[in-house]
């Protein structure tokens, strides 16, 4: 049940960028999708090894952790496999954003 309700988490979040891009652009937008996968993919190993990374500094300087995921926990709870769905949102939204833009 639990992967059921992840998967409908990240198809309503993506299904919502598109659309709100498609609002802005007055139109329905056509998807590259080789490019499209290269901005999801590349944003969400990006935000993963970013929150790992941040973490891991500031728990050097300080000796305490800058946060804790408590769901689906991942590398001693630096990072979630949630925040995979989530940076790779963001990614398929600069994606449809630079579209935007380029137009």
């Amino acid at each position: 049940m639990l992967y059921i309700r992840f998967v409908l988490f990240t198809v309503a979040w993506v299904l919502a960028v598109y659309l709100f891009n498609c609002l802005l652009a007055k139109r329905v937008k056509k998807i590259v999708w080789m490019r499209a996968w290269v901005y999801v993919s590349t944003v969400a190993m990006l935000g993963l090894f970013g929150e790992i990374f941040v973490d891991t500094l500031y728990r050097h300087l300080t000796g305490t952790p800058l946060w804790r995921y408590n769901f689906w926990p991942i590398q001693k709870a630096y990072t979630s496999l949630y925040a995979a769905a989530l940076w790779g949102t963001y990614g398929f939204y600069l994606y449809l954003l630079h579209d935007n833009l380029r137009i």
